[in-house]
């Protein structure tokens, strides 16, 4: 049966405090999950993470309906990767023929709704998994509830901090603020260690320092503050950036000291 004709009652854009997700965006990012980690090779060697991984585990309010990105746990073989994503397109495309897919490498791949593209599947191989991971029981709207294998919330803080340093895209920046915080509300602590591994700071003297300098610059940019009020504010009825950069640099401070 179709994944869009079953009845099930998914989140509309007006649902979302105006963040555009579709029903059928949201249907078709559930099912492909499911798929992975129903997958006997996948569901043993990939591990959620990013905007997804916020939404499925921790109901960010931040839609994150296009993507679904995953690291791996340790080495794997990238044919094998390869031929999952393969199975479970052809699986999804045999109950869904209005659904085709796209390989833009063989461990990214690009899905399609009538010849649309909605969704992109993307298994990073170079940045494997550095903390110990959480399996993760969900239930998702029309779906049977199944476990997912997801990263650590410090490791997801520690990956967002990266995001944010090689952003050049200011509304991208904004996400990664908003996820920063969102994540610290959500008992994130920072891994100073592991921020450092992240961001490749290991030949830095003083890498602590080299990270909280770069938390300021990227907080505290004006435009990032015109940009913050005028859209992502309003949409996610959050405080003024001022008040989200000084909650996320008192965390910082806090965690940073206390691993001394």
């Amino acid at each position: 049966m179709s994944i869009f004709s079953s009845g099930t009652k998914y989140k509309h854009q007006s649902d979302l405090k105006g963040l555009a997700r579709t029903p059928e965006n949201e249907a078709l990012q559930h099912k492909v999950l499911s798929l992975i980690f129903d997958d006997y090779y996948l569901k043993r060697n990939v591990v959620l993470k990013g905007g997804a991984f916020l939404n499925v585990v921790y109901n960010s309010p931040r839609s994150s309906k296009n993507d679904l990105d995953f690291s791996v746990l340790s080495s794997v073989d990238s044919d094998k990767i390869t031929a999952g994503l393969e199975r479970i397109s052809k699986k999804l495309s045999r109950e869904n023929p209005e659904i085709t897919h796209r390989a833009i490498n063989g461990h990214h791949f690009s899905f399609r709704i009538d010849g649309t593209e909605v969704l992109s599947v993307q298994i990073q191989l170079n940045r494997p998994i550095l903390r110990k991971t959480e399996d993760v029981w969900i239930m998702l709207p029309g779906i049977s509830s199944f476990t997912i294998t997801a990263i650590s919330i410090n490791e997801q803080l520690a990956e967002k901090i990266d995001a944010l340093n090689k952003r050049q895209d200011e509304g991208k920046k904004l996400n990664d603020i908003h996820d920063i915080y969102f994540l610290i509300k959500k008992g994130a602590t920072f891994d100073v260690a592991l921020i450092v591994a992240k961001l490749n700071l290991g030949q830095q003297s003083d890498p602590k320092k080299a990270i909280e300098e770069m938390l300021l610059n990227n907080l505290t940019e004006t435009e990032l503050t015109r940009l913050w009020d005028s859209h992502t504010r309003t949409f996610l009825q959050l405080p003024k950036l001022g008040v989200i950069s000084d909650a996320i640099l008192d965390a910082w401070i806090k965690s940073s000291n206390a691993k001394k």
